[in-house]
C-alpha cells in the first residue's frame, strides 16, 4: 500500500479528527535533508515518483482524489536507492470523492505552486489529472533543484495563476539549464505531466508505463540531480513559517 491508512474519524461540532496508521518515516523534505549530500540521483527521483503514482492509482481505484500532492504530504523511509525506500501519500483526510471534488471550492484545492492550471479557470473541475500535474511540479523540483516559476513567492496564488497559464513547458523543458543533466526520458516525463490541457495529460496508468522508470533504474546511483534541491525547499518552508508568524 502506498497510501496511509485511516483507522478512525471523530466528528465534533466545529472540527473532526482523523486517526491514521503509525508509519515511522520522514517527510520527503526531511528525507532529502537526511541524505549525506542532501541531493538525489535521477534514479532515486524516478523511484519516488513511481511510488507516488502507485499511491494515486490506489486512491483513484477507490474513487478518490488526493487534492494536495506536495513534499509535505509524502512520507518515506529507507535507504538511498529506489529498491530500499517505502513511500506513502499522507494527509489523505483531505481527499475527495470524484463527485465531491466537483463541488469543492477550487480556492481550497491544493497548494498554489502545485495547483494544476485548469483549477484557476472558473469552468475548471478537479479530476485525477490535477493530482498528476502536482506530481509533475514535484518531479521538476527534484530534478532541477528549483520551482518552474520565477515568482519570488511560490505560494502567491495570483503569481502562480499568471505563470501557469502562460508558460509553455513543452518548449522550455528540453532546453532549460537546470535540466541539462536529466535524461531525455526524464524530460519527456516532465513534459507529459505538465501538459496544461488535462484532456491530453496522461492518466496515472499511462504514466506508470513511461519508459523513464525503466531507464532511470539503470542510471548511475552516484550522479546527483541537483545540489539545490534541499536549499530550495528549505527556503520555501522558511517563508511559510515566517508568514504564519506574521498572521
Amino acid at each position: 500500500m502506498h497510501v496511509e491508512q485511516i483507522k478512525d474519524i471523530y466528528e465534533e461540532p466545529l472540527r473532526f479528527t482523523v486517526v491514521v496508521e503509525r508509519f515511522e518515516s520522514k517527510s520527503l523534505f526531511n528525507y532529502i535533508g537526511s541524505l549525506p549530500t542532501k541531493n538525489l540521483t535521477e534514479g532515486l527521483a524516478a523511484g519516488i515518483l513511481q511510488q507516488i503514482l502507485l499511491g494515486l492509482r490506489e486512491l483513484n481505484s477507490a474513487g478518490l482524489l488526493h487534492g494536495d500532492v506536495k513534499f509535505a504530504n509524502v512520507a518515506l523511509r529507507g535507504g538511498k536507492s529506489p529498491g530500499e525506500i517505502e513511500l506513502k501519500l499522507t494527509n489523505v483526510g483531505i481527499a475527495s470523492s470524484f463527485a465531491a471534488a466537483d463541488k469543492r471550492n477550487k480556492d481550497m484545492y491544493g497548494t498554489p505552486c502545485f495547483t494544476a492550471p485548469e483549477l484557476f479557470s472558473p469552468a475548471g473541475k478537479p479530476t485525477p489529472k490535477a493530482d498528476l500535474w502536482s506530481c509533475g511540479i514535484l518531479c521538476y523540483v527534484l530534478l532541477a533543484g528549483s520551482y518552474p516559476y520565477t515568482v519570488s513567492d511560490v505560494d502567491s496564488l495570483e503569481g502562480i495563476r499568471y505563470q501557469a497559464s502562460r508558460k509553455d513547458f513543452a518548449a522550455s523543458i528540453p532546453t532549460e539549464p537546470g535540466l541539462q543533466h536529466v535524461s531525455a526520458e526524464g524530460k519527456d516525463f516532465l513534459v507529459r505531466t505538465l501538459c496544461k490541457d488535462p484532456t491530453k495529460r496522461p492518466s496515472v496508468d499511462e504514466l506508470l508505463k513511461h519508459p523513464w522508470f525503466e531507464k532511470a533504474s539503470k542510471l548511475s546511483t552516484d550522479e546527483e540531480c541537483s545540489r539545490k534541491v534541499f536549499s530550495t525547499l528549505l527556503g520555501h518552508y522558511v517563508r511559510i513559517y515566517w508568514c504564519k508568524i506574521g498572521e
